[in-house]
């Protein structure tokens, strides 16, 4: 990105944030931060020892008897298929075989090593993503191509499809800067413009801020555009969004608009409004997108 970008006195401690900023993006949802945690097992060996107990002292055959009275079996073959089948699927329910205390201690430390390993590597978390993005770090350094390391990203960042890269200028499937050296935008593809969607970040100081482009939760200016767009109107995460800044020091977003009856890929309005602060918002100008030039009108 350092080299990409056009400005080029962005801090690597803004960089380094956005960078892991994007890999959070693997569900599109905010990471849950836990780095004050510790690992705790859901529950203790004593807990364990104690399921273990009430589950052997369960009787299956009133497990049957309880299924058959609430089950409507139309005779008795069909009643007896049923659990043929069921004990088929659940063996070591129906067959209980007791275990020592060794081996049940040996699966109790199985289970909290699960859990261990989970917390870890959750990607959800901090901790999880910090370990991820360690992990992902050391092998770029080595260059490793193995399956596994291909495998590790597919496993966590799978669902961007295709993963972004730094472009000097926006582009589907890329890292750019909207302002320079005030805005960044993440832009993610996963094949289909229904699974497109873009998120941007203003830099204060050291840190980026996500910022909201949606309009639409301003009252004011929800009635000002629905004076002159279509009925049944609405702004998409997958439309795709210009920021400038005007020499009021305010941002001018220009982006689409669509209808129920629009497809993914186009929509049937323009729109162009500007802001200070990313949550209160002025409408511009509008445009229909069916002209074959486009004619704005100013919204007033």
């Amino acid at each position: 990105m350092k080299q990409t970008f056009n400005y080029k006195d962005y801090s690597d401690v803004v960089l380094k944030k956005f960078t892991d900023t994007i890999f959070s993006l693997y569900e599109g949802g905010e990471v849950i931060n836990n780095k004050a945690e510790l690992f705790k097992p859901s529950i203790t060996l004593e807990e364990h020892l104690e399921l273990y107990k009430k589950y052997m002292a369960e009787n299956p055959k009133e497990t049957e008897k309880y299924l058959a009275s609430v089950l409507k079996f139309k005779d008795d073959k069909e009643k007896k298929k049923y659990f043929e089948d069921l004990k088929l699927q659940m063996g070591s329910y129906f067959d209980k075989v007791q275990k020592s205390p060794e081996q049940l201690k040996e699966q109790y430390e199985e289970l909290v090593s699960r859990e261990k390993e989970q917390f870890e590597n959750d990607p959800s978390t901090s901790i999880g993503l910090q370990r991820i993005i360690q992990k992902l770090d050391k092998r770029f350094a080595t260059q490793e191509t193995s399956e596994e390391f291909i495998f590790l990203l597919e496993k966590n960042f799978g669902v961007f499809g295709y993963f972004p890269f730094p472009s000097n200028e926006a582009n589907e499937n890329s890292v750019y800067e909207s302002v320079p050296g005030e805005i960044l935008t993440c832009s993610n593809e996963t094949g289909t413009a229904d699974g497109r969607s873009f998120k941007s970040y203003k830099i204060t100081q050291d840190e980026i801020i996500p910022i909201n482009i949606d309009p639409t939760s301003d009252d004011n200016f929800y009635k000002k555009v629905a004076k002159y767009a279509k009925k049944g109107w609405r702004t998409e995460p997958r439309a795709f969004y210009v920021i400038t800044k005007n020499k009021n020091g305010e941002y001018v977003v220009s982006t689409s608009m669509y209808t129920a009856d629009d497809f993914s890929t186009a929509p049937s309005m323009s729109i162009e409004y500007k802001t200070k602060d990313f949550k209160n918002f002025t409408p511009l100008r509008f445009a229909n997108n069916e002209d074959e030039k486009l004619v704005w009108k100013e919204i007033k």
